[in-house]
């Protein structure tokens, strides 16, 4: 089992890692031991050095990522993309390794460095916040507890500092205030000034005591725990319940507030808080532990299900005390913290321990140790779920089979095992020292021979060696947070959680805002698309797999960012080789995995929100572009004409739809760069000719024909494609032509393409409409092709907003 707590943070230029050994004492005492706390800067270079930095402070000590008990992150407030990639690798790692995840204020972390420097009395912080801002927090330090006076927030230093003077002044009784933080580095003169106003006596602190530690990361978990922050604390210990902190909300919906202020609409609720940018969109149960048939927690008694650390030791010693028949004493329960192959599950009610099981690898196959429950949380199904969260996470150990013994006086026990499918295989007399009572031998299987023959039989693996491996596959290059398992070309799963409905709010894609989704939807989705593989209770366990994938590129920076980071973490944290796919290969692979007969020579058109490309590829990996749009984006350009006649986002279906009523020949749309001679497009022109097309009727009282503008729009952004997609046909002698992204759901596109490669004698792909919108599978499915012939990524691996195809990929 783990015995160490890792800490780090990337909130700000530095990046701290701090690595603790748990004591055994509980998280009201003194729990850790700081075993090494550093911080190295790391400006814009988080992501490439962060595991990195995780993996060399473990090997120093001697230790490796199984020895990691839980993880701690801090959540900001600093960069948003710092923080995105530290919350981001955090989860990655925890749901890896399936230890419990929690979330500190940066700001805490902080406070807790000058207290560890023996400062005693009031500390001002400025951190730095960007935009001319800070992040200022007023914290008072007395025997070395911190006590903040109000949560993280931001603002101009002329507009926060009157606030923390007044709040200084109110609660102070004197003494000098310790200024400290990164914001000093260029608001020094505004705040030092403020305070000599003000006639405050302050003095300013070493810069080294405004930066994070990975000892103050533990301090501020442990302090959080015992209630002493003035952030909200989850203690779940699930991945997917840590959110970076957000002091505000993102531009495009400070505008719309700002907007509804004035002309007196009401403000919704969650528009106000800081914690998160708005409602999260998640799949599913996102639970760290918590097998596919039982993911739903009974809303009477709704416990939180999470491994445990050595710091929960005395809460399983007073449960198990507190039993008729106590079986294991505090020696007993610290000496199995200190074994391998163990695993220790608890029930939690509002924090409070209420239950917990164990879980052995004996010679290949589980033994459950022992399972009890609190007086107080019996006969509410506790037992059950805590069964249930050992046995998917044992299914780590590629293994089936478990066995377990009972009293043969408890009825009850039995009775519940029975209904897991556990058969009585024997008794062993006298097997209980207390009272000599023989215990009944139980044993059954967690998942079928057929299932377990599937997941991790080496037969099996080696035949995927020969046609494509087992991939778990997460895209989040724009607004779809998308996760997948593929094996060769058998989708198992394909799950997707859209922000559609959310962006439609602005008229297109906000990229702060589909950052933010991301990072609140990545766990779910990950564990929807492992259970969604499996027709038994429990999800395809990530010791099934032969590889992860991920989009490292092209797309909006900070969602890929948050992407890539998650997978680098489970990659960390799970053993898996990681590859990165390029986007646009990812969509190109989609029609292979629709038409799995697919041949070099092809050329592709791949027309979506934000690409539209001719691609000729001569053989397997090998990629050319032929053209590219010098301006709008096919599905770029549909959005702005919807936005124009007053429809919704997203435009494509909508005009598409509408199209489908109109005339294509009622006006006569300009064909841009229809006769160039290469195989470049133009859009931007089209879009301008149409939005003033409806400008003037509009101007001039015409009735608008909405649906012949689309017609003739729409056709003229097809004859233009299908025409450099028939001469690049020819010119290549390709003998496939693919349509592949978003806009491949265009009816009318895919009609017309296919009657043109239908007289040159071509073979058409088009992928199923499932697969045409940014999806994970595609990506699994373009990995599949590399695993066997290409390295995967390092731990210093960067996601990149722009990326060409014209590279050989195998």
């Amino acid at each position: 089992m783990g015995k160490v707590l890792l800490s780090f943070d990337t909130a700000g230029d530095f990046l701290s890692v701090g690595i603790a050994r748990y004591t055994g004492e509980p998280l009201n005492a003194h729990p850790f031991d700081i075993l090494s706390s550093e911080s190295f800067p790391a400006p814009r270079r988080a992501n490439i050095m962060l595991l990195s930095k995780i993996d060399e402070a473990l090997a120093e000590l001697d230790l490796d990522r199984g020895d990691i008990a839980a993880v701690v992150v801090g959540r900001g407030p600093g960069s948003f993309t710092g923080v995105r990639i530290g919350v981001a690798t955090a989860k990655g790692i925890a749901r890896g390794l399936g230890v419990p995840l929690y979330g500190v204020s940066t700001t805490d972390a902080i406070a807790q460095r000058i207290a560890a420097s023996g400062h005693e009395g009031w500390a001002f912080i400025a951190a730095d916040a960007m935009r001319k801002e800070i992040y200022p927090a007023l914290a008072y330090i007395e025997a070395g507890a911190v006590s903040r006076v109000r949560r993280d927030y931001v603002g101009k230093p002329e507009a926060v500092l009157p606030d923390a003077i007044d709040e200084y002044r109110r609660s102070s009784a004197g003494g000098t205030l310790l200024v400290a933080g990164n914001g000093l580095l260029k608001h020094r003169d505004s705040i030092t000034s403020a305070f000599e106003t003000a006639g405050i006596d302050y003095e300013m602190a070493d810069e080294s005591l405004g930066m994070v530690d990975g000892a103050g990361l533990i301090a501020a978990y442990v302090a959080a725990a015992n209630g002493r922050s003035p952030e909200p604390f989850v203690d779940t210990g699930r991945p997917g319940d840590v959110f970076p902190i957000y002091t505000r909300m993102s531009d495009a919906e400070e505008i719309e507030r700002v907007k509804k202020i004035a002309a007196g609409d009401s403000v919704p609720a969650y528009e106000k808080a800081s914690d998160r940018s708005g409602v999260g969109i998640l799949v599913g149960g996102d639970s760290l532990d918590a097998p596919a048939g039982d993911r739903a927690l009974d809303s009477a008694f709704p416990v939180a299900l999470r491994s445990l650390v050595p710091s929960d030791i005395e809460a399983m010693v007073a449960i198990e005390e507190a039993l008729e028949h106590p079986e294991w004493t505090r020696g007993l329960i610290e000496a199995e913290f200190e074994l391998i192959n163990r695993i220790w599950v608890g029930a939690f009610l509002q924090g409070e321990l209420v239950g917990f099981a164990g879980f052995a690898d004996l010679a290949g196959d589980v033994h459950v140790l022992d399972v009890v429950t609190a007086p107080t949380a019996r006969r509410k199904g506790v037992a059950r779920k805590l069964i249930l969260t050992g046995m998917q996470r044992a299914l780590e150990w590629r293994t089936n089979k478990i066995t377990l013994e009972v009293r043969v006086s408890n009825d009850s026990a039995i009775k519940l095992y029975e209904s897991l499918g556990f058969v009585q295989a024997g008794v062993r007399p006298s097997y209980y020292s207390d009272n000599h009572e023989d215990a009944l031998i139980m044993w059954g299987e967690m998942v079928t021979d057929e299932i377990a023959q599937t997941w991790w039989s080496s037969v099996s693996r080696q035949e995927r060696a020969e046609s494509g491996a087992r991939i778990l596959a997460l895209e989040s290059s724009c607004d779809e947070t998308a996760a997948a398992v593929v094996e060769e070309n058998t989708v198992m799963s394909n799950v997707i959680a859209s922000q559609i409905d959310f962006h439609a709010r602005f008229g297109g894609v906000v990229p702060e805002i589909a950052s933010r989704k991301h990072i609140e939807a990545v766990t779910g989705v990950i564990d929807e698309a492992l259970a969604a593989t499996s027709a038994s209770a429990f999800s395809m366990p990530l010791s099934a797999l032969d590889a992860l994938a991920v989009t490292d590129s092209p797309g909006l920076v900070g969602a890929l960012v948050v992407g890539l980071a998650f997978m680098k973490g489970l990659s960390f944290g799970c053993a898996k080789p990681l590859y990165g796919i390029n986007h646009l290969e990812g969509h190109i692979y989609a029609n292979i995995l629709a038409h799995p007969e697919i041949e070099t020579p092809f050329v592709a058109l791949l027309v979506s929100g934000g690409h539209t490309s001719l691609i000729h590829s001569s053989e397997p990996g090998f990629y050319r572009t032929l053209g590219e749009t010098l301006d709008d984006a096919t599905g770029e350009a549909f959005d702005k004409v919807a936005k124009a006649l007053g429809l919704s986002y997203p435009g494509g279906p909508i005009i598409s739809a509408l199209a489908e009523t109109g005339n294509p020949r009622a006006i006569a749309f300009p064909r841009a760069m229809m006769k160039s001679g290469d195989y470049a497009f133009s859009l931007s022109g089209l879009k301008t000719a149409v939005i003033t097309h409806i400008h003037k009727a509009q101007e001039t009282g015409e009735e608008l024909a909405a649906n012949d503008i689309a017609a003739s729009f729409q056709q003229a952004v097809i004859d233009v494609q299908v025409s450099k997609s028939v001469r690049a046909v020819q010119e290549t002698g390709a003998k496939w032509f693919l349509l592949a992204g978003g806009v491949a759901a265009n009816k009318a596109l895919r009609e017309g393409l296919a009657q043109a490669m239908e007289r040159l004698d071509v073979k058409v792909s088009v992928p199923p409409f499932v697969y045409c919108t940014d999806n994970a599978a595609m990506i699994a499915r373009a990995a599949a092709a590399r695993v066997f012939h290409d390295a995967p990524l390092d731990f210093t691996a960067d996601a990149s907003a722009r990326a060409s195809l014209d590279f050989p990929k195998i």
